[in-house]
């Protein structure tokens, strides 16, 4: 069977279900027309429903044909965007399969390519025939509201937007692939040498907001990270965080500034979650649990050890400023912040365990603490 001959049997049964509601309900249409003053006439099977040619392009007149018939206007716009959507992806139904061929590749690049033009000229029409109010129009919230299922947080504008990034961004995959030779195996993934999405140049600025609360890596990191959050304040806590973290960066955010924001952090989450959240955005805090895993800590020991090595760092911090001002003053406090640390988790431990850990977490260090001459930080 031929596209047109498709296309003709799908328009026509669509019309004749049309048909037969309204032949059916013309007690109901009588007394809406009594009622809200339209005038509305049943279609007879001697005036049936007509069927727009493939070379339509006044898609105004068909609906005005159709109303004329008696059709409601609703059920008319939905018989024209059926028949639109029908026009235009006519092309992307006759794209070739070309699997027995060695690279099938091209066949895949023209069906993205024709879904993109489609789904545009779709768009198109539908503006041009029922104006700019046909964005908000629920019949047509399939063609302008295309990522509905997944981002109802975004509007009509910002989901075309995504979804003309996410098609193309399949378009430069499979341009690669095609361009591959058949025997090359790539030691980086293909999906490495796309570019990473800035979503910053694709939505607007409260739409990137409302997308990265929810896809970024940092709010992945915090939802991971164990602590209770409310909405208002995880949404709190990612912008404070947002500006600090390196964007785009698959690199974690440096403890010193973490510590910096601890007293703000914990007015809003408390103690036990900001620990949570300081250690879910440390890139050590990962290495640091598997050296406790093999001490056989608990995870409430794992807290509670690298919370004391975490209240030592920031006395650290404070201490290495001092130096700068006094250098025998700020080397004695250091010795004392190193003392105290070593004792405490020797007490919540035992000597052995606790050195073992000191030693191993030191490797990951990466505060910008100069130790005291002859002395190390563990």
């Amino acid at each position: 069977m031929t596209m047109n001959a498709k296309y003709f049997l799908t328009a026509s049964f669509a019309l004749n279900i049309t048909f037969s509601y309204y032949f059916f309900t013309k007690e109901n249409l009588l007394d809406s027309e009594k009622k809200h003053g339209h005038s509305y006439s049943t279609p007879s099977a001697i005036n049936p429903l007509p069927i727009p040619k493939r070379e339509t392009t006044n898609f105004l007149s068909y609906f005005d044909s159709l109303v004329a018939l008696g059709v409601t206007p609703s059920e008319a716009k939905t018989v024209v965007f059926h028949a639109i959507k029908n026009i235009n992806n006519e092309e992307l139904h006759q794209t070739e399969d070309t699997y027995w061929k060695p690279d099938p590749s091209q066949s895949k690049l023209q069906k993205i390519k024709s879904r993109i033009d489609s789904d545009h000229k779709i768009r198109a029409s539908l503006i041009k025939t029922f104006g700019t109010s046909s964005i908000s129009d629920p019949i047509f919230r399939e063609a302008f509201e295309p990522l509905a299922s997944s981002f109802t947080f975004l509007s009509s504008q910002d989901q075309i937007a995504l979804q003309d990034f996410q098609l193309e961004n399949r378009l430069k995959k499979e341009h690669l692939a095609l361009e591959r030779p058949q025997s090359f195996k790539p030691s980086i993934p293909i999906d490495r040498h796309i570019e990473p999405i800035d979503i910053d140049a694709i939505l607007s600025p409260n739409a990137v907001l409302e997308y990265n609360l929810r896809y970024s890596y940092l709010s992945s990191k915090l939802r991971k990270s164990e602590a209770i959050f409310t909405k208002e304040s995880f949404r709190e806590t990612y912008q404070k965080l947002f500006n600090l973290h390196h964007a785009g960066s698959y690199h974690l955010m440096d403890p010193r500034t973490l510590l910096g924001q601890r007293d703000w952090l914990e007015n809003l989450l408390g103690s036990e979650d900001t620990l949570k959240v300081i250690a879910a955005l440390d890139e050590r805090f990962t290495q640091f649990k598997l050296i406790c895993n093999q001490h056989q800590l608990t995870r409430d020991q794992t807290y509670v050890a690298y919370k004391i090595i975490l209240e030592s760092e920031a006395k650290l911090i404070e201490a290495s400023a001092r130096r700068e001002v006094d250098q025998g003053y700020g080397i004695s406090v250091i010795h004392g912040i190193l003392e105290e640390r070593k004792i405490l988790l020797s007490d919540f431990l035992n000597a052995d365990i606790s050195t073992a850990i000191l030693n191993s977490f030191s490797k990951l260090r990466t505060l910008s603490v100069k130790p005291p001459q002859g002395s190390q930080l563990n």
